[in-house]
């Protein structure tokens, strides 16, 4: 094993600790993000619309309105004015269904997110935002998902 230059002894036991303190946190973020995934699904709620914003420090806040219908993006529309439908091939939104897909291999896919923090509707049980930091200090990501309005 190499040590840091400088480093004494105990250092290469509290990254050792770090480590294992994010796999812990890891575990527990996945199994809440499995119980309040189940929760949603236990609403069957199908067909609705939501405001998604995407947020991050490099670009500006993107906002939309999605309309989902059979668990499926049905349709994007902007909300600039004036409104326009977007093409959902070109824009990368996801249902709350794909949404809880992505959170569940985010860090097997992709290791340089180190810190996941989730907020949900305290009823319906969807992710209200959603904010991602990379370790090496990149613009975070944000995701909201707010006014959603179940529909028939």
């Amino acid at each position: 094993r190499h040590r840091a230059v400088g480093a004494h002894p105990g250092a290469l036991g509290v990254v050792a600790w770090q480590s294992w303190q994010v796999e812990r946190d890891y575990r527990d973020q996945q199994q809440q993000i499995r119980e309040r995934q189940a929760a949603w699904r236990a609403q069957n709620i199908r067909n609705y619309t939501v405001t998604y914003s995407n947020c991050n420090a490099s670009f500006c806040c993107q906002q939309v309105t999605l309309r989902v219908e059979n668990r499926n993006t049905h349709q994007l529309m902007s909300n600039c004015a004036p409104p326009t439908i977007m093409f959902v091939e070109d824009f990368q939104v996801y249902t709350m269904d794909e949404l809880f897909r992505w959170l569940n291999t985010l860090f097997e896919r992709d290791s340089s997110w180190h810190h996941l923090a989730l907020e949900y509707h305290p009823e319906l049980g969807y992710i209200t935002r959603l904010r991602l930091e990379r370790i090496e200090g990149a613009p975070a990501l944000e995701l909201r998902y707010e006014n959603l309005e179940p529909g028939a």
